[in-house]
């Protein structure tokens, strides 16, 4: 289905059978540094951002202070309707902020952050780059592994993630272990990830139930 018939389907449920031109400047940037399409998806109300991406707004405007594209947005609410439509008319799938604070993050990251399994799932299909972060940044799997998103780290191990990227020595299985995440660690264990990057790390930062996990199954033998 093309951008456009999405856009006509998503008008069905409203009064006009054409899309309304819009006055003001697509391109307009509030006091954050917003165009009205960022605002729209922050907000969620995908018809009138469809509306506007008719007309032409740029999918790929970039918030002035987080350095957040629309799609960046959509994949943080887990929106499959409006990811889709961002998609469809040219949104990267790719971009990676650079802001200081927040440098690094992309779309699928983003996704991962939010445990946006769905979103995920989209951005994969339409080529993410599941390997891409920043310097010094977590990776997607490390931050799934973080937040315990299960269905994302399946969904990243079967799409070839890998296991022993590094973020100061620590890898994905690391960050799982530090926040009790048993069935994490269990499940990268599954796919073969390295105990090594756990034995190096301060044992005080493994959570004291993971550390009983680990001696009573012999991980570190």
């Amino acid at each position: 289905m093309s951008i456009l018939e999405k856009i006509r389907n998503l008008f069905k449920r409203n009064p006009f059978d054409h899309v309304p031109p819009l006055p003001i400047d697509l391109e307009v940037r509030d006091q954050w540094g917003r165009t009205p399409l960022l605002a729209l998806c922050i907000t969620e109300d995908v018809e009138m951002a469809a509306a506007y991406i008719q007309q032409g707004a740029d999918v790929n405007a970039v918030q002035h202070v987080t350095e957040y594209t629309s799609l960046m947005i959509a994949a943080m609410k887990n929106n499959i309707e409006l990811t889709e439509i961002l998609i469809d008319a040219g949104a990267d799938v790719n971009y990676m902020s650079t802001k200081e604070l927040i440098g690094g993050k992309t779309p699928l990251i983003e996704a991962a952050t939010h445990n946006a399994f769905d979103v995920a799932k989209v951005l994969i299909q339409h080529k993410a780059d599941i390997e891409l972060r920043g310097y010094n940044q977590k990776s997607a799997l490390m931050t799934s592994a973080e937040k315990n998103a299960l269905k994302i780290v399946q969904l990243l191990l079967s799409n070839g993630a890998d296991t022993e990227q590094k973020v100061f020595d620590r890898t994905a299985i690391c960050y799982a272990a530090e926040n009790n995440h048993l069935d994490m660690v269990k499940l990268l264990l599954q796919h073969k990830a390295k105990t090594k990057p756990l034995r190096q790390i301060d044992r005080n930062k493994i959570h004291p139930q993971i550390m009983k996990w680990i001696k009573s199954n012999k991980i570190f033998k």
